[in-house]
C-alpha cells in the first residue's frame, strides 16, 4: 500500500482529494501536495482551512489497497501521522481523537479525510486527504476550534521532507487492520476503560470506552453493559470525559 507513489507537487488547487482522484485514472497510486489548498473539505460536511504557505495539504490514493470495509483507513492514517512526527520529535506530547484528529498538547494539529470512489463491488479508488498545521498564521488564530501548528511548539520541518518521512513511515512497516487498531488505542487520547459521555445526532451516552472495532468504529459500553457502536459520526459528534 502506498509503496511507491508517483509524487507530484501543485503550486495551489482548491483541493487535492479531488486532484488526487483524477490522477489515479492515469496511475495505480498518487501523492499530491500543496502549500496553497483554497477550497479543502473536512469531515461531516466541514471546511478545512488551509493558510498559505504555513500549512500543508496532501493525499495519497491507491487503486490497488484494501477494500475500505476491510481496512481502517481514517484511523491508519491518524496513526501514521503520529508515528512519523514521534519519529522525527520523540518528545513531542501527541494523541489521536476519534474519529481522524491528531492533537498535540489537547489541540489540533493534524486533521483527516478518507474519501472512496467504488468502481465495481470489488474495484475502489481510495484517498487519503491529511492537512497539518506546520506554522501559525492569523486564519488558525481566528477559528474558534482549538488548533495549535507544529512551529508554536518549536517543531520545524520542510514540507517535502516531512512527505518523505511519512512515505519511510508506510513502507517501513506491515500494515494489518489488527496492528493499526491497537497501535491507535495505544495513542488516544482516552484510556481504554475510561468513562465517556458521548453525544452525536442529538443523543448523548454516558459509558465505558471499549476502545475501536476491527474496523474501526468508536465502541462505548453504556451502563446497562450493552455495546454502543459509532458507526458515523455527526457533524454535532463530541466526546467528553467524565
Amino acid at each position: 500500500m502506498y509503496h511507491s507513489p508517483e509524487m507530484t507537487f501543485v503550486p495551489f488547487c482548491d483541493s487535492t482529494n479531488d486532484l488526487a482522484f483524477e490522477a489515479l485514472n492515469r496511475s495505480d497510486e498518487v501523492l499530491i501536495w500543496t502549500l496553497d489548498q483554497r477550497k479543502g473539505r473536512g469531515s461531516r460536511g466541514r471546511k478545512w482551512i488551509s493558510p498559505k504557505n504555513t500549512s500543508l495539504a496532501f493525499s495519497f490514493g491507491s487503486t490497488k489497497g484494501p477494500l475500505p470495509s476491510q481496512f481502517p483507513y481514517p484511523v491508519f492514517a491518524g496513526l501514521l501521522i503520529h508515528q512519523t512526527l514521534v519519529r522525527l520529535f520523540p518528545e513531542i506530547d501527541l494523541a489521536l481523537k476519534w474519529p481522524n484528529d491528531v492533537l498535540l498538547k489537547g489541540k489540533k494539529v493534524c486533521g483527516i479525510l478518507c474519501e472512496s470512489n467504488w468502481r465495481s463491488a470489488e474495484e475502489v479508488h481510495t484517498v487519503l486527504g491529511i492537512g497539518i498545521n506546520l506554522a501559525s498564521s492569523k486564519e488558525l488564530n481566528d477559528i474558534q476550534k482549538p488548533n495549535t501548528s507544529l512551529e508554536a511548539h518549536g517543531y520545524e520541518i520542510q514540507a517535502e521532507a516531512f512527505l518523505k518521512e511519512v512515505l519511510h513511515t508506510i513502507q517501513s512497516t506491515a500494515w494489518t487492520a489488527d496492528r493499526v487498531i491497537k497501535g491507535w488505542q495505544k495513542r488516544a487520547c482516552w484510556r481504554v476503560g475510561s468513562w465517556l459521555e458521548v453525544r452525536n445526532g442529538g443523543l448523548n451516552t454516558q459509558g465505558r470506552f471499549m476502545g475501536l472495532s476491527e474496523k474501526g468504529h468508536f465502541q462505548l459500553q453504556t451502563q446497562k453493559g450493552s455495546i454502543e457502536t459509532v458507526l458515523h459520526p455527526e457533524p454535532d459528534f463530541s466526546v467528553s470525559e467524565l
